[in-house]
Protein backbone atom coordinates (compact mmCIF):
# COMPACT_ATOMS: atom_id res chain seq x y z
CA UNK A 1 0.00 0.00 0.00
CA UNK A 2 1.65 3.44 -1.40
CA UNK A 3 1.07 5.82 1.40
CA UNK A 4 1.19 9.75 0.67
CA UNK A 5 1.31 13.12 2.88
CA UNK A 6 0.46 15.94 1.03
CA UNK A 7 -1.57 18.16 3.03
CA UNK A 8 -3.38 15.05 4.50
CA UNK A 9 -3.36 10.91 4.06
CA UNK A 10 -3.64 9.17 1.20
CA UNK A 11 -4.08 5.48 1.32
CA UNK A 12 -3.93 3.53 -1.95
CA UNK A 13 -5.77 0.26 -2.46
CA UNK A 14 -7.89 -1.61 -5.63
CA UNK A 15 -10.94 -1.51 -6.73
CA UNK A 16 -13.45 -3.91 -9.03
CA UNK A 17 -15.56 -3.04 -11.30
CA UNK A 18 -18.82 -4.74 -13.04
CA UNK A 19 -21.05 -4.00 -15.36
CA UNK A 20 -24.87 -4.73 -16.22
CA UNK A 21 -25.54 -3.18 -19.25
CA UNK A 22 -25.62 -0.07 -21.03
CA UNK A 23 -27.60 3.43 -21.57
CA UNK A 24 -27.39 7.42 -22.16
CA UNK A 25 -25.48 10.50 -19.84
CA UNK A 26 -25.86 10.09 -16.16
CA UNK A 27 -25.87 6.94 -15.02
CA UNK A 28 -26.09 5.45 -11.88
CA UNK A 29 -22.97 3.83 -10.65
CA UNK A 30 -23.49 1.85 -7.33
CA UNK A 31 -20.54 2.21 -4.87
CA UNK A 32 -19.99 -0.61 -2.54
CA UNK A 33 -17.46 -1.87 -0.40
CA UNK A 34 -16.49 -5.66 0.36
CA UNK A 35 -16.23 -7.54 3.80
CA UNK A 36 -13.26 -8.01 4.93
CA UNK A 37 -11.64 -9.77 8.18
CA UNK A 38 -8.35 -11.24 9.62
CA UNK A 39 -8.34 -14.18 7.38
CA UNK A 40 -8.87 -12.01 4.30
CA UNK A 41 -5.01 -11.12 2.59
CA UNK A 42 -5.98 -7.36 1.14
CA UNK A 43 -5.47 -7.02 -2.55
CA UNK A 44 -3.12 -3.53 -2.49
CA UNK A 45 -1.03 -1.48 -5.00
CA UNK A 46 2.16 -1.42 -3.12
CA UNK A 47 2.22 -2.28 0.56
CA UNK A 48 2.31 -1.89 3.88
CA UNK A 49 5.73 -3.96 5.66
CA UNK A 50 5.17 -6.07 8.63
CA UNK A 51 1.42 -6.68 10.60
CA UNK A 52 0.45 -3.93 8.97
CA UNK A 53 -0.50 -5.25 5.57
CA UNK A 54 -2.96 -7.92 7.11
CA UNK A 55 -3.99 -6.82 10.47
CA UNK A 56 -7.61 -6.58 10.79
CA UNK A 57 -8.17 -8.46 13.62
CA UNK A 58 -9.91 -7.24 16.87
CA UNK A 59 -11.34 -3.98 14.94
CA UNK A 60 -14.99 -3.59 16.31
CA UNK A 61 -15.60 -0.15 14.88
CA UNK A 62 -14.71 1.43 11.97
CA UNK A 63 -16.71 4.27 9.92
CA UNK A 64 -15.42 7.81 8.14
CA UNK A 65 -17.14 10.93 6.72
CA UNK A 66 -17.35 10.33 3.10
CA UNK A 67 -17.52 14.30 1.66
CA UNK A 68 -16.22 13.73 -2.19
CA UNK A 69 -15.39 11.48 -4.68
CA UNK A 70 -12.91 11.95 -7.49
CA UNK A 71 -12.25 10.15 -10.56
CA UNK A 72 -9.46 9.81 -12.47
CA UNK A 73 -8.74 8.04 -16.44
CA UNK A 74 -7.64 8.86 -19.28
CA UNK A 75 -9.93 11.10 -20.49
CA UNK A 76 -9.32 13.73 -17.35
CA UNK A 77 -10.85 14.12 -13.96
CA UNK A 78 -13.94 14.17 -12.76
CA UNK A 79 -14.51 15.58 -8.99
CA UNK A 80 -17.81 14.44 -7.46
CA UNK A 81 -19.55 16.48 -5.00
CA UNK A 82 -20.52 12.88 -3.47
CA UNK A 83 -21.66 13.93 0.14
CA UNK A 84 -22.01 10.08 0.99
CA UNK A 85 -22.13 10.58 4.84
CA UNK A 86 -20.66 8.00 7.62
CA UNK A 87 -19.66 5.13 5.91
CA UNK A 88 -19.64 2.23 9.05
CA UNK A 89 -18.03 -0.79 7.41
CA UNK A 90 -17.86 -1.60 11.37
CA UNK A 91 -16.09 -4.96 12.49
CA UNK A 92 -15.60 -5.69 8.23
CA UNK A 93 -17.99 -9.10 8.21
CA UNK A 94 -20.61 -7.94 5.60
CA UNK A 95 -20.31 -6.39 2.33
CA UNK A 96 -21.90 -2.09 2.54
CA UNK A 97 -23.77 -0.71 0.09
CA UNK A 98 -22.36 2.97 -0.20
CA UNK A 99 -25.23 4.05 -2.08
CA UNK A 100 -25.52 5.54 -6.13
CA UNK A 101 -23.02 8.31 -7.49
CA UNK A 102 -24.58 9.81 -11.16
CA UNK A 103 -21.44 9.54 -13.12
CA UNK A 104 -21.75 10.32 -17.45
CA UNK A 105 -21.54 7.32 -19.79
CA UNK A 106 -18.69 6.71 -21.36
CA UNK A 107 -16.40 8.21 -18.29
CA UNK A 108 -12.96 6.50 -18.41
CA UNK A 109 -11.76 5.65 -14.64
CA UNK A 110 -8.56 4.13 -13.16
CA UNK A 111 -8.46 5.68 -9.94
CA UNK A 112 -11.28 6.77 -7.51
CA UNK A 113 -10.14 8.80 -4.65
CA UNK A 114 -12.30 9.00 -1.55
CA UNK A 115 -12.27 12.35 0.60
CA UNK A 116 -12.68 11.46 4.03
CA UNK A 117 -13.51 14.98 6.21
CA UNK A 118 -14.53 15.84 10.01
CA UNK A 119 -17.89 17.05 8.66
CA UNK A 120 -20.94 17.26 11.21
CA UNK A 121 -23.37 18.51 8.61
CA UNK A 122 -22.78 15.93 6.44
CA UNK A 123 -22.00 12.94 8.89
CA UNK A 124 -23.43 14.04 11.90
CA UNK A 125 -20.78 13.31 13.77
CA UNK A 126 -17.39 15.85 14.89
CA UNK A 127 -14.78 13.36 13.33
CA UNK A 128 -13.15 11.94 10.09
CA UNK A 129 -12.65 8.51 11.14
CA UNK A 130 -13.16 6.11 14.31
CA UNK A 131 -12.03 3.20 14.92
CA UNK A 132 -12.31 1.30 17.86
CA UNK A 133 -13.58 4.16 19.82
CA UNK A 134 -10.72 6.37 18.88
CA UNK A 135 -11.06 9.54 16.77
CA UNK A 136 -8.97 11.30 14.00
CA UNK A 137 -10.35 14.76 12.57
CA UNK A 138 -7.36 14.94 9.77
CA UNK A 139 -8.79 15.20 6.55
CA UNK A 140 -7.22 11.77 4.22
CA UNK A 141 -8.03 10.27 0.90
CA UNK A 142 -8.66 6.49 0.18
CA UNK A 143 -7.36 6.28 -3.52
CA UNK A 144 -8.51 2.83 -5.18
CA UNK A 145 -6.60 2.08 -8.15
CA UNK A 146 -8.32 -0.28 -10.51
CA UNK A 147 -6.55 -3.24 -12.16
CA UNK A 148 -7.58 -1.79 -15.56
CA UNK A 149 -9.00 1.41 -16.82
CA UNK A 150 -12.95 0.67 -17.04
CA UNK A 151 -15.67 3.28 -18.96
CA UNK A 152 -18.48 3.47 -16.84
CA UNK A 153 -22.11 1.99 -18.69
CA UNK A 154 -25.44 1.61 -17.19
CA UNK A 155 -25.26 -0.15 -14.06
CA UNK A 156 -21.89 -0.44 -13.20
CA UNK A 157 -20.85 -1.66 -9.85
CA UNK A 158 -17.76 -0.16 -8.16
CA UNK A 159 -16.74 -2.51 -5.40
CA UNK A 160 -13.95 -0.88 -3.22
CA UNK A 161 -11.59 -3.66 -1.08
CA UNK A 162 -11.55 -1.83 2.67
CA UNK A 163 -8.72 -4.38 4.17
CA UNK A 164 -6.04 -2.44 3.23
CA UNK A 165 -7.15 0.80 4.94
CA UNK A 166 -8.73 -0.92 8.44
CA UNK A 167 -5.42 -2.74 8.35
CA UNK A 168 -3.50 0.14 8.23
CA UNK A 169 -5.81 2.06 10.60
CA UNK A 170 -5.63 -0.62 12.83
CA UNK A 171 -1.56 -0.74 12.85
CA UNK A 172 -1.24 2.93 14.15
CA UNK A 173 -3.60 2.05 16.72
CA UNK A 174 -1.24 -0.19 17.73
CA UNK A 175 1.33 1.48 17.63
CA UNK A 176 0.19 4.45 19.08
CA UNK A 177 0.30 6.74 16.74
CA UNK A 178 -3.42 7.21 15.80
CA UNK A 179 -3.50 10.65 16.67
CA UNK A 180 -3.83 14.00 14.65
CA UNK A 181 0.01 14.17 15.04
CA UNK A 182 1.15 10.55 14.90
CA UNK A 183 -1.25 8.83 12.09
CA UNK A 184 0.93 10.92 9.06
CA UNK A 185 4.22 10.76 10.52
CA UNK A 186 3.21 6.64 11.19
CA UNK A 187 2.10 6.17 7.68
CA UNK A 188 5.15 8.01 6.22
CA UNK A 189 7.26 5.43 8.25
CA UNK A 190 5.43 2.32 7.09
CA UNK A 191 5.81 3.87 3.38
CA UNK A 192 9.31 4.36 3.27
CA UNK A 193 10.41 1.35 4.99
CA UNK A 194 8.20 -0.69 1.71
CA UNK A 195 9.86 1.08 -0.48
Amino acid sequence: MKIKNLKNITIATVATLSFIGCSNAGVGVSLKSSAYNSSVTPRVSGQLTGAAATNTAGINSFQFCVTQIKLEGSGGGDVLEARLGLISPNSGTVALDWGSLDITEETTVSVLKVEVHADAQTCGVEHSVEMNGLTLKKDIEFTFNLASEITISEGSSINLHLSAIASAFKSAIDASAFTEQGITAYFEQMTSSAE
